[in-house]
């Protein structure tokens, strides 16, 4: 017998009871929403564990063979070339700029900030 509920069985939980007040049903669906992602999570993970040592042995052929990129019917497989990537402090480069109005005549016009919209983490 199974005991797991089905996705419909879960989702019924999301139904709101009259008597429940807002802070419950946030609670109500936290929950569900926790429980649904761990359910999805332990299903998938025995296919994640294949792909896992579909790619190990990939590596192993790469590694053995020297042969970075391998095209077949199935698809490609390969090894990108190394990239650098550059990075700066941008709140030291705010703090020198605020510091001294030459640095920051010279490095301002170099400055974008971008506003990225927030959303909805649930923990």
């Amino acid at each position: 017998m199974n005991d797991q509920p089905t996705p419909n069985a879960l989702r019924s939980k999301l139904e709101l009871k009259p008597d429940q007040t807002t802070e419950q049903a946030v609670g109500n669906a936290i929950a569900v929403y926790k429980e649904a992602k761990q359910r999805a999570e332990d299903a998938a993970q025995p296919w994640l564990d294949v792909g896992t040592e579909a790619k190990a042995q990939l590596t192993d052929i790469i590694t053995e063979t020297g042969v970075m990129s391998w095209k077949t019917a199935a698809g490609m497989v390969y090894i990108p070339a190394a990239a650098k990537i550059v990075s700066y402090d941008a709140k030291a480069l705010d703090a020198l700029c605020a510091s001294s109005p030459e640095l920051d005549r010279i490095l301002r016009p170099h400055r974008s900030e971008k506003e990225r919209p927030g959303s909805l983490t649930i923990r």
